[in-house]
């Protein structure tokens, strides 16, 4: 869903391994393959072709605390989120031939801190907060000063713009803070919303909207301050769901748009997210949704741009502009 508005082609392994292997082939004293195929297709590729003397392999979170080795090669994983690191041996003999392979992984936490480590990381975070705080955005009202509901509903209103939707569904959990008032920055926006997180225009038959609605309905209350990570979430819960154009009798089960009680054969246009597709609690929405990845903006990017178009900057004097700088 992703890998083509990132202009990548999907081929098989099997399909390119051999074209490749034939291609170096003679050319190399060890074959070492840098993977990201997860542990099950590593060992398929030391199965296949033991000519790969090392696979340093990732994608699937394995920890391997001292690889593995399957036939005659050696696969090397340290697990997730960098708490280990890898170190690996090779011993060759006097003809470039592997003669002996040591794999270790060390636990980063155990690692030794130098004493300018932490100004290092403090001096690139700074930079990168000065670098965002020059990017200035829009000039937002006083109602935005400490509410994320605000934020939240133009956020909705930003999406079905840029989706070209009257529809959009977003949840609360994606804002870590308000936008707050006045000039707001990149760096407001990075903080409010960090996530790597791309509109999605989901299409759908009304009997197939009720249904993802109803999904939704069903887990909200679980989902309100159910702990997420992964999916490109940043934040810590998924939180409470909003909708734009919808409206939902949960007492009897009935679903409007504008409205309007919902057709069950009519198509309809909605705009959410790639999280919103990835995570397992709203089903139909992967199953039968004709989702269009809409690519390159962030989600912040994109209410960056609809609050430059809403709230611009020109609103403002001259004078103003320098003050609130």
């Amino acid at each position: 869903m992703t890998y083509g508005p990132n202009h990548w082609h999907v081929k098989l392994i099997s399909s390119v391994m051999p074209q490749l292997l034939e291609k170096i082939k003679g050319q190399y004293d060890l074959l070492i393959v840098l993977s990201h195929l997860g542990l099950t297709m590593d060992r398929w590729l030391a199965r296949h072709y033991p000519q790969i003397t090392l696979i340093v392999g990732g994608h699937s979170h394995t920890y391997l605390p001292n690889g593995e080795k399957v036939g005659q090669t050696w696969i090397a994983q340290t697990g997730k989120w960098g708490e280990h690191i890898g170190d690996i041996h090779l011993e060759l003999d006097d003809h470039h031939h592997l003669k002996h392979a040591t794999l270790k992984t060390v636990e980063t936490a155990r690692l030794s801190v130098s004493p300018e480590d932490a100004a290092v990381v403090s001096h690139y975070h700074q930079k990168g907060q000065d670098l965002l705080n020059q990017g200035k955005v829009a000039f937002l009202p006083i109602r935005f000063a400490n509410d994320k509901r605000a934020a939240i509903d133009i956020s909705l209103d930003a999406m079905a713009d840029f989706a070209q939707t009257k529809l959009a569904i977003l949840n609360s959990g994606l804002f870590l803070s308000p936008f707050g008032h006045g000039i707001v920055t990149k760096y407001d926006l990075q903080k409010a919303l960090p996530h790597p997180m791309h509109v999605v225009r989901t299409k759908l038959n009304g009997s197939d909207l009720w249904r993802l609605i109803m999904e939704m309905e069903k887990n909200r209350h679980y989902l309100e301050h159910f702990p997420l990570k992964g999916m490109s979430f940043r934040g810590k819960v998924f939180g409470q769901i909003y909708y734009k154009g919808i409206t939902v009798d949960p007492a009897h089960r009935l679903v409007y748009i504008d409205g309007q009680e919902i057709d069950p054969q009519k198509r309809y246009e909605v705009a959410v997210l790639d999280h919103h597709v990835l995570v397992p609690f709203f089903p139909t929405l992967a199953i039968m949704g004709d989702n269009t990845f809409l690519f390159p903006k962030f989600l912040r990017e994109v209410v960056a741009a609809y609050l430059a178009k809403k709230y611009p900057l020109s609103q403002l004097k001259g004078k103003e502009l320098r003050d609130e700088s």
